[in-house]
């Protein structure tokens, strides 16, 4: 009988020893969370090496039946270059532009906003979804005439427009007052309609007493949040309901009269912490860390190279709680805020509005600052534990620009362009399944097995696109 309960218990612990490593022994191993939908038996999750076909008609009954295409980045976005210029500088002073992402005479959502004349064009990289195939452009005049285009987007990703070009049949726009009027160049020169002087009138001025600041510029735009949601048990599969860190952000850059980049605000909204680890949550901004002053709300590593920024060290202490359990309270959301300023001012269209690379680490103790975890197909900083790399689930490839994609090409994080109801701590259903994100968001599946070529919508809340049984709706 003895001998029995020793062979059990070596079981049970060889068990529960087979899942995650410290960052000091890669053989090492502790297993905080279990995972009966997923494998290591190959790139299909069957134990064959030769590639299956999925199915792209149906869903799969769990995460291990995905067949992903290779180097698939779960990107729910894709960056638009915009280029616009004014040929004719109508009233001798600067015109405003305003790049939105829905029709604004019915949502007005700003993505990106500058100063335009016909010396300066507009340029910018914005961050959309993949189901928008055209942006709408404000085009407002000193005197607050204003029109709406709307422009395609080309295969290349690029739009651009030269104002008093008509090729487009979809762009209307009203010159009856481009001719010159030397009565309102002189009004708009009075003292008070430019009140900080940057050459910008106040009424397209945002910042009208500011000469510093004139426009906001934001990701996804300055009326919704885009949502992060992470797993923590990297460079091993978790469950996959992907609520280990579920947290909503918007990014604001804010830029002068030039359209140079002048401040950087963040606001993070932590709503769930469904994992059993504490997480540490960080950017990497693609600016130099010699020029970013005056952090609010925020730590800069000490790294020369990377600007990382940590907002908080334990995301289980800041929220109090998990909100994924139906069954206990609710607790409230919490907000950090960032900003910092950057004495640089380099042009906005020199990088991506949106385009940073989020990150958590796992804080206890035998794991630490090695164990980062990221979006797939973004870049580790040099902080990362690299034994980690290869390792369990995990199958970076540095030298092939592959990250954080385990072996059948599945992530441990997504970032979705709206703010969007995340899963329930999921639990073993009657029928012996524990259900994961692929039975909450019932075409997750068809559109990761496509490349992403079938229901980029997969988010959204269509008829039969989720299975609110599995909700948090609290």
């Amino acid at each position: 009988m003895r001998t029995f309960i020793q062979l059990l218990f070596i079981i049970c612990f060889i068990s529960f020893a087979s899942c995650t490593k410290t960052a000091t022994n890669p053989n090492l191993v502790t297993k905080t969370n279990t995972n009966t939908n997923g494998n290591n038996t190959g790139n299909n999750g069957t134990g064959s090496t030769t590639p299956k076909t999925p199915d792209l008609t149906k869903n799969v009954k769990n995460i291990s039946e995905m067949i992903v295409p290779d180097n698939f980045n779960f990107e729910n976005n894709r960056l638009v270059n915009i280029n616009l210029s004014l040929t004719t500088n109508t009233y001798g002073a600067s015109h405003l532009v305003s790049v939105c992402d829905a029709d604004p005479n019915s949502i007005f959502s700003v993505i990106a906003q500058g100063s335009i004349d016909i010396n300066k064009p507009f340029a910018s990289k914005i961050s959309i979804p993949f189901t928008s195939n055209k942006v709408y452009v404000i085009h407002k005049y000193p005197n607050n005439t204003t029109n709406i285009n709307t422009l395609i987007i080309d295969a290349n990703n690029n739009v651009s427009f030269n104002y008093l070009n008509k090729t487009n049949n979809d762009i209307v726009i009203n010159h009856s007052e481009i001719a010159s009027n030397s009565t309102l160049i002189s009004s708009l020169n009075k003292k008070g309609d430019d009140s900080d002087g940057d050459g910008i009138v106040n009424s397209l001025d945002s910042y009208p007493s500011d000469p510093d600041r004139a426009f906001n510029n934001y990701f996804p735009n300055d009326k919704d949040y885009a949502t992060l949601m992470y797993e923590d048990l990297w460079p091993c599969k978790g469950d996959y309901d992907m609520n280990d860190l579920v947290l909503d952000v918007r990014h604001q850059l804010i830029t002068n009269a030039n359209n140079q980049i002048v401040d950087v605000k963040a606001t993070y909204i932590v709503r769930a912490n469904g994992g059993n680890q504490a997480l540490a949550f960080c950017n990497v901004f693609p600016f130099t860390p010699s020029t970013i002053t005056n952090i609010v709300g925020g730590t800069l590593e000490n790294n020369p190279t990377q600007s990382v920024i940590q907002m908080f060290d334990n995301c289980a202490k800041l929220l109090g709680g998990m909100n994924t359990l139906t069954k206990l309270d609710k607790l409230p959301d919490q907000t950090v805020k960032l900003s910092f300023s950057l004495s640089n001012k380099p042009k906005l269209s020199d990088y991506a509005i949106g385009e940073y690379n989020p990150f958590v680490w796992v804080n206890i103790t035998g794991k630490g600052r090695g164990y980062e975890i990221h979006l797939p197909g973004h870049e580790s900083t040099s902080l990362v534990d690299t034994k980690l790399f290869k390792y369990a689930d995990d199958n970076t490839e540095v030298a092939k620009n592959r990250y954080y994609l385990a072996k059948n090409n599945l992530p441990w994080g997504l970032m979705i362009p709206r703010s969007l109801k995340y899963c329930v701590e999921l639990t073993m259903t009657d029928d012996g399944i524990i259900p994961d994100i692929t039975q909450v968001y019932l075409r997750f599946a068809q559109w990761a097995q496509s490349g992403g070529k079938l229901y980029n919508d997969w988010y959204t809340e269509q008829t039969n696109y989720r299975n609110d049984k599995y909700i948090y709706n609290k």
